[in-house]
C-alpha cells in the first residue's frame, strides 16, 4: 500500500463550493492506493466483494484520521485489483510462490 499526500491541481475559482471548502479545510488531500490480487476470499469468488472494498476504504480513512489527523472527507482511497498472473513475489508468479511456501511448510 502506498500513501502520498499531494496538493491537488484544481482551478479553485472554477471549482464547486464543496470542493473549495474541502481544499480550504484540508490543505492537502491524502490519496491512498491499495493494490490487491484479483481473487476472492471465499470459495467461488473471483474478486474482493463490494463489502470488503468498503471496509478497506473505511479502515484506511480512519487510520489517516487517527494517526495524521486527516479528515475522512478529504481522504481518497483507490483500490487496484491486479490479475494474479501479473503479480510476482520472490522471483516467481504468486501462485508458484504460494505453492513453494506450502511445500516448505510440509
Amino acid at each position: 500500500m502506498s500513501m502520498a499526500a499531494r496538493r491537488p491541481v484544481i482551478d479553485v475559482e472554477g471549482a464547486s463550493k464543496g470542493i473549495q471548502l474541502l481544499l480550504r479545510e484540508t490543505k492537502t488531500m491524502p490519496i491512498v492506493t491499495i493494490q490487491i490480487t484479483r481473487e476472492g476470499t471465499t470459495p467461488g469468488a473471483s474478486a474482493a466483494t463490494a463489502e470488503e472494498k468498503a471496509a478497506l476504504i473505511k479502515g484506511v480513512s480512519e487510520l489517516l484520521l487517527d494517526v495524521l489527523k486527516k479528515p475522512m472527507r478529504g481522504t481518497f482511497v483507490v483500490i487496484e485489483e491486479v490479475e494474479k498472473e501479473n503479480w510476482g513475489w520472490g522471483g516467481l508468479p504468486v501462485d508458484a510462490y504460494r505453492a513453494q511456501l506450502a511445500a516448505e511448510k510440509g
